[in-house]
C-alpha cells in the first residue's frame, strides 16, 4: 500500500498516525509518522517503507467496520480463563500491540467489566486501549474523540467510559 503526506494510517503499537513525509537515510527510505492520540504526545515514528506491511501499518478502518467494532463492545465477555495478573496483562498488551482493532475492543470490553479493584497496570492498559480505539473510530466516522466516548457511554450506560 502506498501512502501520501497527510494521510492517516494506523501503527499497531500507537494507533492513528499522520504521514508527515519521507526521508532518505543510508540508502533506505523511511516514512515519518506522527501520532495523533492523546496518550502518545505527538510521538514521531520513522518506519522503513519496505517494512510497512511487516510491521502492520494499515489504513484506518471503514465506518462500517467501526460500527462492527462498536457492536463487539456490547457483546458478553469472552470465556474467562483463570490466569494470574501478569499473564492476563501480557495477553492484553499483545492484543493492543497486534494492531487489530477488534482485539483492542476485546481488551476494553473485558477490562471494563472487571471489578472496581482492577490493578493499576490494568487501568493503564484500559486507558491505552480506549485511546487507540476511540481515536481510530473518531477518524473513521469523522467524529471527535469525546463524541465517541459519549456515544459508547450512552449505549452502555457506563458514565466512566465518557470520562476516559
Amino acid at each position: 500500500m502506498s501512502y501520501s503526506e497527510g494521510d492517516i494510517v494506523v501503527y499497531p503499537r500507537h494507533g492513528c498516525c499522520r504521514v508527515i513525509g519521507t526521508e532518505n537515510r543510508d540508502d533506505t527510505i523511511y516514512m515519518e509518522l506522527r501520532t495523533i492520540s492523546e496518550l502518545s504526545n505527538d510521538l514521531t515514528i520513522m518506519v522503513p517503507i519496505e517494512d510497512l506491511d511487516r510491521i502492520g501499518v494499515r489504513e484506518v478502518i471503514s465506518p462500517e467496520e467501526a460500527d462492527r467494532i462498536l457492536e463487539l463492545l456490547k457483546t458478553e465477555k469472552g470465556e474467562e480463563r483463570k490466569m494470574n495478573w501478569s499473564k492476563r496483562f501480557k495477553a492484553n498488551q499483545e492484543k493492543i500491540y497486534s494492531g487489530d482493532l477488534a482485539k483492542v475492543a476485546e481488551v476494553i470490553r473485558d477490562l471494563s467489566r472487571k471489578d472496581a479493584d482492577m490493578a493499576n497496570g490494568e487501568k493503564k492498559i484500559l486507558a491505552q486501549a480506549r485511546d487507540i480505539l476511540y481515536t481510530e473510530i473518531a477518524v473513521s466516522k469523522n467524529l471527535n474523540k469525546d463524541e465517541v466516548g459519549r456515544l459508547l457511554a450512552e449505549e452502555d450506560g457506563d458514565a466512566e467510559e465518557q470520562n476516559e
